[in-house]
């Protein structure tokens, strides 16, 4: 009879042992239950925002108007330029349906910055025209401006 309480106290002791061990170990568990919530909604957030950035990439080295702007340019850089962004948009494509989102990432940033150089070194004629007149017209003011000040000190 005294070996059994012994055994039953063994028991008893292994089973508060445990016990202590889960309630300790429940918040590091709870933790990283968390985290990994985490990790999937930021990995969600940067998959949407990915998505969002290769269609920006695609409306960019497929626009119609800068295609036809840089094709038309003598500007070979910017020719090289354009076609080096969207070679770039084809391969992010083809990472990111193959769920390589990190290399699709670098990728479409690579392909935004080339699109962004081309389309700087090809100006366009209409918005520098427009910019011409604005910078004119703010130039005129400011001369009819000064007049309008030089003509009251002359007369007083």
């Amino acid at each position: 009879m005294v070996a059994d309480c012994t055994h039953s106290n063994s028991g008893r002791w292994r089973a508060v042992a445990f016990l202590s061990i889960v309630l300790t170990a429940q918040p590091a568990l709870l933790q990283a239950g968390e985290r990994s919530n985490r990790e999937v909604e930021d990995d969600s957030v940067f998959v949407r925002s990915l998505a969002s950035k290769l269609k920006l990439l695609d409306r960019m080295v497929h626009e119609e108007k800068l295609v036809r702007r840089i094709s038309a340019s003598s500007n070979e850089e910017a020719r090289r330029k354009l076609a080096e962004a969207q070679n770039l948009w084809e391969q992010a494509e083809i990472g990111f349906e193959a769920g390589n989102h990190d290399a699709a990432e670098d990728l479409a940033s690579q392909g935004l910055a080339a699109v962004s150089v081309a389309s700087r070194q090809v100006a366009d004629a209409g918005r520098r025209l427009e910019n011409d007149r604005e910078r004119y017209e703010k130039l005129r003011k400011r001369v009819l401006s000064f007049t309008e000040a030089f003509q009251r000190v002359v007369a007083e």
